[in-house]
């Protein structure tokens, strides 16, 4: 039986993503999926468990571990269009920021063990697993409320995120609002950030908005999912909220400039059906 082993790394909408990009490839291998966390950062942790994921951890090989803490080995790979190395009988899955899985990659994944490398924010990876995510994730309890999700934190601090990201403004909330219409007026107005004391020195909160005490990621996740509509930040954190949350009626506003120019041409990842401003 094929393994398949997605590396950790960033935190719980990003290991979202990545374990159903594992088990994608190992529901199309007949393989087992699994996780290895050693790669994540210091103080973030597996956060997997505690939205009820129950993922065996399957540590990558050792021939892997050396290269895979070589700096720039990803992006030098993701610039050159690589999106496998092989090691023996290991192969090096790596995320080329390209969106679909490509079907030329996995009829040659037929190797003992397959070592995912990256992000891979992409519907195309949570589709196929769809049932089985929603079987194990919580149902939120749902609420009146809009919900509005203000990234700020690292996409302002650190050099990487800004330059890949970079951060909506006060201006483009108010519009995404103005867009809601009708479905705005007469509902509480929750404000989800990472930076609270910021978001309300901008001064752009309309009068009738309330900061959501922060709790933890999975209490505000699902807070965020309960609620009755969703304006969405460029964070896999609020993708995962809007993903949870879908349900008949339910309106969510994304950004149509999810990445940033520098970041290169990456597919857009939000669903369908989400409206895009």
């Amino acid at each position: 039986m094929t393994l398949v082993t997605a590396c950790l790394r960033g935190g719980l909408g990003n290991q979202l993503f990545q374990w159903s990009a594992a088990c994608t490839i190992a529901k199309r291998l007949g393989g087992q999926a699994g996780i290895d966390p050693r790669f994540l950062p210091t103080g973030i942790g597996e956060r997997l468990q505690a939205v009820n994921i129950r993922a065996r951890v399957i540590r990558a090989p050792s021939i892997t571990v050396g290269l895979l803490s070589m700096p720039g080995l990803w992006c030098l790979t993701r610039a050159l269009g690589i999106g496998r190395l092989q090691l023996a009988r290991t192969e090096l899955l790596l995320d080329t920021l390209r969106g679909t899985p490509d079907p030329d990659i996995l009829l040659k994944l037929r190797t003992l063990h397959v070592v995912m490398v990256g992000y891979w924010q992409s519907t195309a990876w949570v589709d196929p697993v769809e049932t089985e995510l929603r079987a194990a994730l919580s149902i939120p309890a749902h609420s009146d409320a809009v919900a509005l999700h203000v990234r700020r934190g690292d996409y302002l601090s650190n050099s990487a995120a800004v330059r890949t990201h970079g951060t909506l403004s006060g201006a483009w909330y108010l519009a995404a609002l103005d867009q809601l219409g009708n479905e705005a007026r007469g509902r509480p107005l929750h404000v989800f950030t990472d930076d609270p004391s910021m978001v309300q020195r901008e001064g752009w909160l309309p009068t009738h908005a309330q900061i959501h005490r922060h709790n933890s990621d999975v209490q505000d996740l699902l807070a965020m999912a309960g609620c009755a509509h969703l304006i969405c930040a460029n964070s896999s954190f609020s993708w995962w909220a809007a993903w949870i949350g879908e349900r008949l009626g339910r309106i969510v506003i994304c950004p149509e400039r999810w990445w940033t120019s520098a970041a290169g041409p990456i597919p857009h990842p939000a669903r369908s059906h989400w409206r895009r401003l």
